[in-house]
């Protein structure tokens, strides 16, 4: 039996223990008995009873920044608290796991043994010992100080206390061989073997000295009171943090965006199309971060369609006047972007440039920054980085909970650790990309990107004219999203996940990229694998909106008030569709391989990302205030849907103004003017030219296939 539980453990500890040692056997169950009721009266609870700040609700975390986050607002509803197992180590301090908790969501602490209880304060931290001190208003009675004996001689045994059913357990375990072993990292570095923080007694129940989480280094330190180990006081973590936030309102400032605003109806449907993780109209305000005196990266995750639209960048830092900025490059791989400061600035975000396994267990400082509209909010709490992980590029980052607001991690010396950065992700479904999760990136990582603009930049995601704003890309063809019955129909549910994605095409357009590479009619496209991007993108249909395309309503028009219209889709399909949508993220001249089934087989097709022709939403157009009506050119996808060339003559209504000439008349959206007093009319501006200064108006109006004359007076000024 014994070398079953020697063989067990070997498994579980591996080399730190050798098969050919006795295990040390717990004392028997009187004796046990013995050691746990000595120290009993040593062991103590810490109640921590939470409140509500403000409208805010409580949250408390588990161990380190990448802990789990709890809401303390069921706790506060039911008046009961956060419970805490503690060891009494002189008449005033108590010693405990980490309390992450933020002083403004604590009513009180109480300290318990028995019926008795005690008030306490925290009282600091550990630097790399996951432990925290509580300070008692007064003498805890009933309760006795642990007396620390650390030459005590072996055997020793570990004293674990938790919470099960209810109740408080102790339990006595045996310290096992290998325990003053040690890992050798591949740094040279030797790591304690450490699984929990516990107390340690020797056969007669005298504590010899306490351990914590991965006790660092080969030493001697756990030996004895933790009353001698050095701590962050309390006071030191509170000026660390109106130093942290102090710091925050320079390095971090509020960056006001303001955009020109967005073509009516053309960026409503691209916001959905796009997904775009941060919609903004004409104006919002977004972190950034002050890397040199002349550059401040903007974290906003933009897409083309939005930055576009970028007019004016305004940093404002705390206690300074507001600094005008000019965009600079946005970042391809990155959910930010850079600008250029008009004026210097003095103080500047300074990078942790070390080892981040230098920082593990390390007591830092957590900023979160909320902003609302001009209000800025800022929370520091005490923290540890104590999980790191490779992430992209096969790099180093810290892990972390997610959480809404972004989140800058601090060390003590006031250099930044790492910051929320979002990562820029192709395709327009969270079925395959989570873009609203961001990566806690080191700032020194995020330098070597913004200090490399020719290597990083996103050319295509850059403000453009007004004129420029509404480009997308294409290959020139009218998508049918796949289910399971078409996939099936077509033999690719196998290929396509019975149908989650793909494209049927159901139409090609003539000299396009797609026509110039063989696309056909009845092809499915499959995925795209971009130049630059690590992954293929399946092509998806989420975000296209086809309007009335089947089923729109020409012969129910005379019964539908005209200002309803605006709340109708075209009836034809629009130009910023999910494929399209995909193809201008990727960026105009940016080479890609379109994976088609076609007769049977997958083939690949080498494509350029090419700009989309001039499309309905960007099309030329003219009011007429007298009339009451816009009318736009003939775009390639209006044609198409009225089957009309480009030799075809016609204008297509794309506003009646309620009240109007024009609606009085019995026009409606979606019509198409194709002569006015007998001239044929090919675009707007010839539209103009026959309407400007008429008091008499005869109007060719087709409405679908059915054409008709309709007359209109308009009074002589």
């Amino acid at each position: 039996m014994k070398y079953i539980v020697r063989l067990a453990v070997a498994l579980v500890f591996g080399s730190g223990l050798a098969f050919g040692k006795d295990l040390p056997e717990l004392p028997s169950v009187t004796v046990q008995k013995e050691i746990l009721k000595k120290v009993a009266p040593s062991a103590v609870t810490i109640e921590i009873y939470l409140q509500y700040d403000g409208a805010e609700a409580p949250e408390y975390t588990g161990h380190g920044f990448s802990g789990w986050r709890s809401d303390g607002s069921t706790l506060v509803k039911d008046e009961r608290p956060v419970l805490f197992s503690g060891w009494l180590l002189d008449e005033r301090t108590v010693i405990t796991g980490d309390i992450f908790i933020e002083p403004r969501f604590i009513d009180r602490i109480e300290v318990t043994s028995a019926d008795n209880r005690v008030r306490a304060e925290l009282d600091g931290f550990l630097s790399r010992r996951i432990a925290a001190y509580l300070k008692l208003t007064e003498p805890l009675k009933g309760a006795t100080p642990l007396n620390f004996l650390p030459d005590a001689k072996p055997p020793y045994y570990r004293v674990d206390r938790s919470m099960m059913n209810t109740q408080w357990r102790m339990s006595l375990g045996v310290v096992l061989p290998g325990y003053e072993e040690y890992v050798l990292t591949d740094r040279g570095e030797p790591v304690q073997q450490e699984y929990g923080s516990h107390l340690i007694v020797n056969e007669e129940g005298i504590p010899v000295g306490m351990r914590t989480w991965l006790n660092r280094g080969k030493d001697e330190s756990w030996r004895g009171s933790p009353l001698h180990w050095r701590r962050i006081t309390q006071a030191t973590i509170d000026r660390l943090r109106e130093d942290t936030i102090a710091l925050a309102g320079q390095i971090l400032p509020r960056v006001q965006l303001r955009l020109r605003s967005p073509k009516k109806g053309a960026m409503d449907d691209m916001h959905m199309v796009f997904s775009d993780r941060q919609v903004i109209e004409t104006e919002g305000d977004v972190p950034g971060v002050i890397v040199d005196a002349r550059r401040v990266v903007v974290l906003a995750d933009l897409e083309p369609g939005v930055t576009a639209r970028i007019e004016r960048i305004t940093v404002h830092r705390n206690g300074e006047d507001p600094v005008e900025a000019e965009f600079a490059f946005s970042l391809k791989d990155l959910g930010c972007f850079v600008a250029t400061l008009s004026e210097p600035a003095e103080t500047i975000a300074r990078p942790f440039e070390g080892d981040l396994l230098d920082l593990l267990n390390e007591a830092c400082l957590q900023l979160t920054l909320k902003l609302s509209g001009e209000q800025r909010v800022e929370r520091v709490a005490f923290a540890r980085l104590n999980s790191l992980c490779f992430g992209w590029k096969n790099k180093v980052y810290p892990t972390s909970s997610y959480d809404e607001e972004p989140q800058f991690l601090f060390d003590r010396e006031g250099r930044v650790v790492a910051l929320p950065v979002t990562r820029r992700t192709v395709g327009n479904t969270e079925r395959y990309w989570r873009a609203d999760w961001p990566v806690f990136m080191p700032l020194a990582y995020l330098g070597e990107f913004v200090s490399q603009p020719e290597k990083y930049a996103d050319k295509s995601n850059v403000p453009l004219s007004a004129e420029e704003e509404s480009r997308i890309a294409w290959i020139g063809v009218e998508l049918q999203g796949l289910n399971p019955q078409l996939a099936r129909a077509n033999d690719v549910a196998d290929i396509t996940e019975d149908g989650q994605f793909g494209g049927l095409v159901s139409f090609v357009y003539p000299n396009s990229p797609a026509a110039r590479e063989g696309v056909e009619q009845g092809d499915i496209l499959i995925r795209i694998v971009a130049e630059g991007w690590p992954e293929p993108i399946p092509v998806t249909m989420n975000g296209d909106f086809y309007g009335y395309s089947r089923a729109f309503p020409w012969m129910q028009l005379d019964n539908m008030p005209v200002e309803f219209f605006d709340q109708v889709p075209p009836p034809w399909p629009l130009a910023e569709n999910g494929l399209r949508a995909t193809l201008t993220k990727l960026g105009f001249g940016r080479a890609f391989t379109l994976e088609v089934f076609s007769a049977d087989e997958v083939i690949r097709k080498a494509f350029t990302v090419e700009q989309c022709p001039t499309h309905y939403n960007e099309a030329p157009q003219y009011k007429s205030d007298a009339l009451g009506i816009t009318v736009k050119d003939l775009t390639f996808e209006v044609r198409r849907y009225f089957q009309k060339t480009e030799e075809d003559p016609g204008v297509i209504l794309s506003k009646v103004e309620p009240g109007s000439k024009a609606a009085i008349a019995g026009l409606k959206p979606f019509e198409i003017v194709t002569e006015v007093n007998g001239q044929a009319i090919h675009n707007a501006e010839q539209f103009e030219q026959q309407v400007v200064e008429k008091t008499e108006l005869r109007l060719q109006v087709l409405r679908k296939d059915q054409s008709r004359l309709v007359r209109i007076n308009l009074p002589a000024d």
